[in-house]
């Protein structure tokens, strides 16, 4: 009894042992289990954190490449802006640099031109315009009956009484509506004939206008070839005046001038009309300030806008010297009178003003001594030294010269 109860005590005390073992390997167990799920919540909250980070930087960089690419464009638009304003000051510099070169040239580029007119050439035919008669031309359509009136109705059809009455009435009405037509076309007809009527009575009466002007205008000119035949002064005054009207200048000189040679003299008395000193760019050069992303101009000194104002005025004298007699092929005139005008604002009064700017008288045998085409010939020393002109010393302000009297 006592051995089996021995045996029992170590059957249980192995049992507890291994419950005991059991035990704390689940415990082991439960407590790896915690170890792992607080790993991996470790884990978790790393990646999360890993994750708003990357977002954040994600964030960032798109924030970066959006500042980025707009700076870019700023950066493109600012090149853009700079490179119009560059492009627009050099335009503007370089139609103002332009500008003075034509005036510069007003009378070398004379040269290559023949002032003289073939007075014959001056005679136009009459240029009548044909008439146009637009929609007048075609007449209205001719209303036809068949549009209007029914077609009778067929053997059946007639077989009805009833329809027959029908086909009448329908007639009747479309016979009605028919001349109602014809009254209207013909009514539109009478209107259309009545208006080519009038058209034509209005063309020929403009080309009865055209064809008179155009023969007086002939008979003048015949007048003139006749009188320039014969020496007479109005009819070389009268010519040398066209001469240098049709003479070319640039956009913004005057046109007016007259020529009068006076009676029993070799003498032309020139009126002209000179243009202002508006003429002159009064910008020197444009420039584009990056600082202020605009386009400036550098003021042309006013020094230079005189110098070159009284250059164009000898320019336009010794022009006009040349055109006279050199279409003056006759060789009546021998001396010219030139009195050049500027009709401007006189900034003494405010009022409009004429006032002479230039004055001299030329003789022919004078003028035949220059050499205009030689590169170093000076228009304005040429006016004041050797014809002596009269030029005014400030034509800016208007100071007058006296015209020479004749």
């Amino acid at each position: 009894m006592v051995m089996s109860s021995d045996r029992s005590a170590v059957v249980m005390a192995g049992v507890s042992g291994f419950h005991q073992e059991d035990e704390a390997a689940r415990r082991a167990r439960e407590q790896e289990l915690q170890r792992l799920r607080q790993e991996r919540q470790a884990l978790e909250k790393e990646r999360l954190a890993l994750e708003k980070e990357r977002r954040a930087w994600e964030g960032m960089r798109l924030a970066w490449e959006k500042e980025h690419q707009a700076r870019e464009r700023e950066s493109r638009k600012e090149r853009t802006d700079a490179q119009a304003l560059d492009e627009e000051a050099a335009r503007r510099t370089s139609a103002a640099r332009g500008r003075v070169v034509i005036l510069q040239r007003l009378l070398k580029e004379s040269l290559e031109r023949d002032p003289r007119i073939a007075p014959a050439s001056l005679k136009r035919q009459a240029k009548i315009p044909p008439l146009e008669l637009g929609d007048l031309e075609e007449p209205h359509p001719v209303p036809s009956r068949d549009a209007y009136v029914p077609s009778p109705p067929g053997p059946f059809g007639r077989m009805f009484e009833w329809q027959q009455h029908r086909y009448e009435a329908e007639v009747e009405e479309g016979e009605a509506v028919y001349r109602r037509a014809v009254a209207e076309h013909e009514r539109q007809e009478a209107n259309r004939l009545r208006r080519i009527a009038e058209a034509k009575r209005t063309h020929e009466q403009e080309a009865a206008r055209i064809t008179r002007e155009v023969a007086e205008e002939n008979a003048r000119i015949e007048q003139m070839i006749v009188g320039l035949r014969n020496g007479d002064h109005d009819a070389l005054g009268g010519y040398l005046t066209m001469v240098l009207q049709k003479s070319s200048y640039p956009q913004g000189f005057p046109t007016r001038v007259s020529a009068v040679q006076l009676p029993e003299s070799a003498l032309l008395v020139v009126e002209k009309r000179l243009p202002t000193i508006e003429v002159i760019p009064p910008d020197k050069a444009f420039r584009h300030v990056r600082s202020r992303k605009a386009v400036e101009s550098t003021p042309r000194p006013m020094s230079e806008i005189r110098d070159l104002y009284q250059s164009v005025i000898a320019q336009i004298v010794l022009r006009t010297l040349r055109e006279v007699f050199t279409a003056d092929t006759a060789g009546r005139v021998t001396t010219v009178v030139f009195n050049g005008l500027v009709r401007a604002v006189d900034p003494a009064t405010g009022r409009r003003a004429e006032v002479c700017l230039i004055a001299l008288r030329a003789t022919r045998e004078q003028f035949a001594d220059l050499v205009l085409d030689e590169p170093e010939f000076d228009p304005l020393e040429c006016v004041r030294r050797h014809f002596s002109a009269k030029l005014s010393p400030r034509p800016e302000a208007l100071v007058a010269v006296e015209p020479i009297p004749v």
